[in-house]
């Protein structure tokens, strides 16, 4: 996660290191031709040979600001985490401290007396390579970020909480293994010692601080039934945000049904006619899909202008827009599968065409080779991986004011526990264990990856368990009053009339409503 605003660590670091322009005070460190000591070392890696003048000026620069204060390795520690972006993430690797034991090597005639020599051992960190990155990152701008949200608007909320939730996400993958006393890793090392603070203090006064920029929640919409009018209500006045259709999931389908545009700040990196085009020829066989070509034509460049700038190494999409997107055509695709015209083959020339011309974007690999039935079932596990939260929230809710919305939330739940028990099958089966496909799916439950998504069983429980404890009681309360309801009701209607009784009962709605603040 990248923070959605301005930040110091760009301007001291990555700027500098990304252009290799550093200011007048320091043209004069750069030996002439020193780039050159890097040609042989760095053949065989193409991403930093290809920036190996950059690569010189920064370490410079880091180790300059190094031994004006030798005891601090925050400059190395940015030079570290800018390299590591041109080395491959692949796991089991050992690139990125071969890279720069190459670099630290070749230029040991530094003329600085405290040297950067940050390396992290690559089995020790490489899987949480990125996410003690965005730590370090949010450690030496967590000011400059303080700033920022305490006066932050209504509009700018959801992408700070989204930044600030991407952290506390980090620093529960990375914490996992750095418990107090378990040192031996460097990486836990400096997380206990620098990091830790801001992951258990920091991180949650900022969502403190948050909270009080907010959008305001839409009041209800009137209801024509509500008292006043009959003095009835109807089952709508209490179901508040218990919605299937509002669910995260549908509403991103839905906005791509509808051929939505988002909106686009700063370049325009896609545009909607140039990819239809190339939709268009690319979709001639598949006349089923051909019709949807514009709208998938807009979802996709909603999430090619929204991809995030990642420091050197051009932009990526990821993220659940990306994956709904990908669910979303699938389904599509499948309409035109039959025996000539495989999903593979389908799915694959369509992403040729989108990914035409966007060479720069970074995509995460997708679920394609797989047959119909496991990939609903996985379309069905991800969009309750995105909804889960959602309907969690709302049955506590209702849980606490009294409400019960569980039923409506049944359903879905149990198409979820079955698609999840199907597609967890199909994963264990043969060579499937390597598909793509359940690499997604392990990563949506992994906490050891920083994931906190239950299983859909877990979710389901809960609501079973709800259910059950709702039963009792209503019970209860009709066996004790059957009896006596109709002389209470009558001779309360005696006392304070029909019109009384009909806004006592509005004000009673009224309140519980502000209370659950539905």
């Amino acid at each position: 996660v990248q923070f959605p605003g301005r930040v110091i660590s760009n301007v001291d670091f990555y700027n500098k290191f990304n252009t290799g322009k550093y200011g007048n005070s320091y043209d004069s460190i750069w030996p002439h031709g020193w780039q050159n000591k890097l040609d042989n070392v760095l053949q065989k890696n193409s991403g930093p040979y290809g920036v190996k003048g950059k690569i010189v000026k920064a370490y410079y620069y880091a180790s300059k600001m190094k031994e004006d204060h030798p005891e601090d390795d925050t400059p190395c520690k940015f030079f570290y985490y800018w390299v590591g972006n041109f080395v491959s993430h692949e796991p089991d690797t050992t690139e990125l401290s071969n890279v720069l034991k190459k670099v630290y090597g070749a230029l040991t005639d530094t003329p600085y007396k405290n040297k950067c020599s940050v390396i992290y051992p690559d089995n020790d960190i490489w899987g949480k390579f990125d996410r003690m990155k965005e730590l370090h990152n949010f450690s030496y701008d967590y000011g400059t970020i303080r700033s920022t949200v305490e006066k932050c608007n209504p509009e700018d909320y959801s992408k700070y909480l989204a930044y600030l939730h991407g952290i506390a996400s980090s620093c529960k993958l990375v914490g996992t293994d750095c418990s107090e006393g378990q040192e031996r890793s460097p990486h836990c090392g400096d997380f206990n010692k620098k990091y830790k603070d801001y992951c258990e203090n920091e991180q949650p006064k900022l969502i403190s601080l948050l909270s009080k920029c907010s959008p305001p929640k839409p009041k209800p919409n009137p209801n024509p039934n509500q008292a006043g009018s009959s003095g009835s209500f109807s089952d709508a006045d209490v179901s508040g945000e218990c919605e299937l259709d509002d669910l995260p999931s549908k509403e991103a389908y839905r906005k791509f049904d509808e051929g939505e545009e988002g909106a686009v700040h700063g370049t325009t990196e896609c545009t909607v006619g140039t990819v239809k085009a190339k939709l268009d020829t690319a979709l001639k066989s598949y006349p089923n899909i051909k019709n949807n070509a514009e709208n998938i034509a807009k979802a996709w460049c909603k999430i090619i202008n929204g991809a995030q700038d990642q420091g050197g190494r051009g932009k990526k999409v990821d993220g659940p827009p990306y994956y709904l997107f990908h669910y979303w055509l699938g389904e599509k695709a499948w309409d035109s599968v039959d025996g000539n015209n495989p999903f593979k083959e389908i799915i694959g020339n369509i992403y040729l065409a989108l990914g035409d011309g966007f060479n720069n974007i970074i995509r995460d690999r997708l679920c394609e080779d797989i047959d119909k039935v496991p990939f609903t079932q996985l379309k069905r596990v991800f969009e309750y991986s995105v909804d889960y939260s959602t309907i969690e929230a709302c049955i506590e809710k209702f849980q606490t004011c009294g409400f019960n919305c569980t039923e409506m939330y049944s359903e879905y739940l149990n198409a979820a526990v079955s698609a999840h028990d199907g597609i967890r099958e199909y994963c264990t089966q043969g060579k499937n264990f390597k598909n793509i496909c359940c690499t997604h799916l392990q990563r949506m439950f992994d906490q050891s990856g920083g994931s906190n998504i239950p299983e859909p069983s877990e979710l389901k429980s809960q609501l079973e368990s709800l259910q059950k404890a709702t039963v009792p009681e209503k019970e209860t309360i009709s066996s004790t009053t059957t009896s006596n309801t109709p002389a209470v009701a009558s001779s309360t209607i005696a006392l304070i009339g029909i019109p009384a009784l009909g806004f006592y009962l509005y004000k009673v709605i009224t309140t519980m409503r502000t209370q659950c603040k539905i």
